[in-house]
């Protein structure tokens, strides 16, 4: 973020485009992602690779991306797995999922829910499972036969 950011005037300009203008906060800390399937909380994992962004090439065509265990303090790692089942509660989501959170402190914000994440081999859904201790048929099967 530049030294210039001031968001008042960032919003005087978008206003002179659009009548009605969503804003939010640039948080800086640690990305990661929480898989859902069938009533599980798969391991978090975080995507580390060189691409300015994580995009097509950093994900299918680069052979540096890393997909990392991440393991907060019980208390964190408690509180990510209530307000992961919470979301998906109040959102009638039963099957699978990923939610996309960033750590900022102590506090993980949601940036992003996919309820039809990527199922091929450099799936980060399917990197989540396999860690879980799953087969890619376990994953496929537990997905049609859903929630027990």
């Amino acid at each position: 973020m530049s030294q210039g950011w001031n968001p008042a005037l960032a919003l005087e300009e978008a206003l002179k485009y659009e009548d009605i203008v969503l804003m939010e906060e640039f948080i800086l800390g640690l990305e990661f992602t929480v898989c859902f399937l069938s009533g599980e909380v798969l391991p978090f994992l975080s995507i580390n690779h060189s691409h300015k962004f994580f995009n097509y090439d950093a994900k299918f065509k680069s052979g540096d991306t890393l997909f990392d265990l991440v393991n907060f303090d019980g208390r964190t790692n408690k509180l990510i797995v209530s307000q992961t089942k919470k979301i998906l509660d109040f959102l009638n989501i039963n099957d699978y999922c990923r939610l996309d959170f960033i750590m900022k402190g102590n506090v993980p914000y949601l940036l992003e829910l996919n309820t039809l994440p990527g199922l091929n081999s450099h799936s980060v859904f399917v990197k989540a499972a396999l860690l879980y201790g799953m087969s890619y048929e376990e994953i496929i099967m537990s997905i049609i036969n859903g929630k027990k």
